[in-house]
């Protein structure tokens, strides 16, 4: 499998840094597969480097992705 196929819609609300998007893609039924461990996990990881980055990036994604399964993501 690619990067690219890697990429999934967890990590492309990561980069918008909305919190509210994130919240919503999160927690929608609908979006449940987006959830699994394989895109959370790069998501969870480029969350952790732009909030560590210094530059402008709500951290309360981080803890959005954390309490919607990013926790599995670590294990």
């Amino acid at each position: 499998m690619s990067s690219f196929e890697l990429n999934g819609l967890a990590q492309m609300v990561v980069r918008w840094g909305k919190q509210e998007t994130a919240m919503q893609v999160l927690s929608a039924p609908e979006l449940r597969e987006h959830r699994q461990k394989l895109y959370l996990q790069p998501a969870l990881e480029l969350a952790l480097i732009l909030a560590a980055s210094g530059k402008s990036f709500d951290t309360s994604i981080v803890e959005l992705l954390l309490t919607h399964g990013g926790a599995r993501a670590l294990l």
